[in-house]
């Protein structure tokens, strides 16, 4: 399970590096929205 978690937070974190963004700058749609992708 934990690396399952790990995997996806880091699609998540890679993602919005890729559009010069970070985790506390965008709304939780944003991050729920990449979380899904990820899975």
């Amino acid at each position: 399970a934990n690396a399952k978690f790990e995997r996806r937070f880091r699609f998540v974190e890679e993602s919005l590096a890729e559009d010069g963004q970070s985790p506390e700058n965008v709304s939780l749609q944003k991050l729920e929205k990449l979380w899904q992708e990820a899975k």
